[in-house]
């Protein structure tokens, strides 16, 4: 037995579901345009679209925690860990959240078009949150 302590997130964030069945329904374009033109291609990666869509949409794309957040935007790529003491910077533009890192001024970007309204204004609040918490300590 391990005396692991498992923290669960505040809030766990997915992309919005309208995003998803349209990327179903342009897969499933593609797939009866590559049978109607006989290009298996088409056909092939209309599946591929479709396959990938139901990948990215089964995954937990932001997962806040008190002390970090992780991201992870795709199916494929690797989940980054973010601790709130190593941002030094919060910018709210447009439509994407960008998180300057303290040790290597990479910035992390989060784009919010692919998330509900509701979803948007709570990962904006989080992200303030951390800018005051910043400029308090």
């Amino acid at each position: 037995m391990t005396n692991e302590i498992t923290e669960s997130p505040i809030k766990v964030v997915q992309f919005s579901r309208k995003n998803f069945i349209a990327q179903v329904v342009i897969g499933g374009l593609m797939i009866a345009a590559g049978i109607a033109l006989n290009v298996f291609v088409a056909a092939l990666g209309g599946l591929s679209f479709i396959l990938m869509s139901v990948a990215n949409n089964s995954i937990d794309h932001l997962r806040f925690y008190q002390d970090r957040m992780e991201i992870k935007l795709l199916a494929l790529r690797s989940r980054d860990t973010i601790f709130n003491k190593d941002i030094s910077d919060v910018q709210v533009e447009s439509n994407v959240v960008i998180l300057t890192v303290k040790e290597s001024e990479k910035q992390k970007k989060i784009p919010l078009g692919y998330f509900s309204e509701e979803d948007k204004k709570e990962i904006v609040a989080y992200c303030e949150g951390i800018k005051n918490d910043a400029l308090r300590g």
